[in-house]
C-alpha cells in the first residue's frame, strides 16, 4: 500500500507505469466536476470509477488480483481499513469476472481525505467507505490499473 499527497503522484510512475494514464486523465478531466460513472483512461483496459456515496459503519474487506486500485477522495472524509493478505482469512472464493475476493479479519484504519491518494496492490486487503466521526457524503475516484502493466 502507498499513501501520499496527490501532488507527488508522478514520483511513483517508475514503480507503477500505469500511473501515467492516471496523470494524463487528471490533466484532461477535472475530478471535482466529472459525473459518476466508469471512464476508460487508456487503450490498455485501465479505467476510473467515479463514485458518490455515504460512508457506512462496516464493510467487507476486499482484494483484487487483476487490477491495482488508486483511490482518491474528491469530497468528504472516510476511513479505509488495510491489512496484508497473509493476515486475514478468505470469506469468499475469488470472483474472476468482478476481480474481487472478500475476507474476514482485522484492519488498521487510515483517514482518507481530499489531497491524498491510496494505492492498493493485490497483496493489500482494503476496507473502504467507512465512517470517520459520523456519516460523510463521499465523491471518490477509483482508478483501476491492470496488474499485468506493473
Amino acid at each position: 500500500m502507498i499513501i501520499d499527497d496527490n501532488n507527488t503522484l508522478g514520483c511513483y510512475k517508475a514503480q507503477i507505469p500505469g500511473l501515467m494514464s492516471v496523470l494524463n486523465f487528471m490533466q484532461v478531466n477535472d475530478l471535482r466536476t466529472i459525473q459518476s460513472g466508469r471512464y476508460p483512461i487508456s487503450g490498455t483496459g485501465d479505467y476510473v470509477n467515479i463514485d458518490v456515496y455515504a460512508t457506512v459503519s462496516d464493510k467487507q474487506l476486499e482484494a483484487h488480483r487483476a487490477y491495482v486500485d488508486v483511490q482518491m477522495l474528491i469530497e468528504g472524509v472516510e476511513q479505509i481499513g488495510w491489512a496484508t493478505l497473509s493476515s486475514v482469512q478468505p470469506a469468499t472464493e475469488y470472483d474472476e469476472d468482478r476481480d474481487i475476493q472478500f475476507f474476514a479479519g482485522e484492519t488498521q484504519k487510515w483517514i482518507a481525505a481530499p489531497g491524498l491518494f491510496f494505492v492498493f496492490f493485490p497483496q493489500d486487503v482494503h476496507q473502504p467507505c467507512l465512517h470517520y466521526k459520523g456519516v460523510h457524503k463521499i465523491k471518490k475516484a477509483v482508478f483501476k490499473l491492470r496488474n499485468g502493466d506493473l
